[in-house]
């Protein structure tokens, strides 16, 4: 279902290199399984950032799992999501290069007034 101006997501807003950011959320399916969340900016559509990383052979028997991307998702976006309640940690951190990656459960349906649908804004 597209966003229409009465379902228009309720923007995420962070400071952002000293200013206030609005954001919305997609999420989607990694091509190879998995739950991919990423935020685009409110007011153009453009990508922000990538939420989640693609690290495989995570334990995610309900798609509600995924890891945290604590290299490229802002550490004010990545606080903000956690004081909405939109994950929680599990404590299971993944390493791959030189970052480390927690795990953690998504609350997919926290997530819905956030959520862009079908990329439409």
């Amino acid at each position: 279902m597209a966003n229409t101006d009465e379902t228009r997501p309720t923007p995420i807003v962070i400071d952002f290199l000293g200013e206030p950011t609005e954001l919305y959320l997609t999420v989607e399916e990694y091509y190879f399984g998995g739950t991919y969340v990423g935020a685009v900016e409110a007011d153009t559509g453009e990508p922000f950032c990538d939420v989640t990383v693609n690290l495989g052979g995570m334990p995610d028997v309900d798609g509600a799992m995924a890891y945290i991307d604590t290299n490229g998702c802002s550490k004010a976006l990545r606080e903000r999501l956690g004081e909405l309640g939109l994950y929680r940690p599990t404590g299971i951190e993944e390493k791959s290069g030189f970052c480390t990656y927690p795990l953690v459960r998504l609350d997919l349906k926290a997530m819905e007034p956030y959520r862009v649908c079908d990329g439409v804004l």
